[in-house]
């Protein structure tokens, strides 16, 4: 068997798994300190990046935590800027355990668990 064929642990050559979120882990970074993307399953750790997006602190914060899908937004931007959010992916998205759906929950569902809940002020 080769190395690229090999399917354990054992070789150097096997990529690491990505690190896995799911949204309920994903909602508290939502702040100038923590601030994740998601687009798709893909999530991003766009914290080192919000003081230097040209469109400014907010255009980042207004969706992070996982508030929207971002794969439209990320689209728009030019391919050197896509190509560059690749250093940023820091895993992907999970369903949680308490949604079997892969639903955001509501405010209230959230205040009744004692979950975060991302707003900005």
């Amino acid at each position: 068997q080769t190395s690229s064929s090999c399917c354990c642990s054992c070789c150097s050559t096997a990529k690491p798994a990505s690190p896995s979120y799911t949204l309920c882990q994903i909602r508290s970074h939502c702040t100038f300190d923590s601030a994740w993307l998601v687009a798709g399953k893909d999530v991003y750790d766009a914290t080192a990046y919000l003081h230097s997006h040209p469109g400014g602190v907010q255009s980042i914060l207004k969706y992070a935590g996982g508030k929207k899908d971002v794969t439209q937004d990320l689209l728009f931007h030019s391919k050197q800027a896509r190509k560059m959010w690749t250093r940023y992916k820091i895993g992907t998205v999970v369903p949680c355990p308490h949604d079997e759906f892969g639903m955001l929950k509501t405010h209230q569902q959230i205040e009744e668990s004692n979950e975060s809940f991302c707003t900005i002020s």
